[in-house]
């Protein structure tokens, strides 16, 4: 496999800085942004926890930062369906 075959492209990148995400208001603003956003690009309204079950949405702590990166990924660059039960 090539290493194009396993690098996801990213839709979008939300940095936030340890401070922000303890506040409530500024969290529910990131996610709402990050819907809003899906919704725009794929054309399909998503939750937050539909992309979390779905893994293509992470948070994680950046330490070169010190601030927490929000990732919503497109596998391969196929705009994301919403999975079938």
């Amino acid at each position: 496999m090539t290493s194009e075959a396993t690098t996801r492209p990213v839709w979008l990148k939300i940095w936030q800085s340890q401070r922000q995400g303890s506040v409530m208001p500024s969290a529910l603003a990131i996610h709402r942004s990050v819907e809003l956003h899906v919704a725009s690009t794929s054309g399909v309204a998503l939750t937050i926890q539909q992309l979390r079950q779905a893994e293509v949405y992470t948070v994680r702590y950046d330490e070169e930062s010190d601030r927490l990166l929000h990732e919503v990924f497109a596998p391969y660059g196929i705009p994301y369906r919403q999975p079938t039960e």
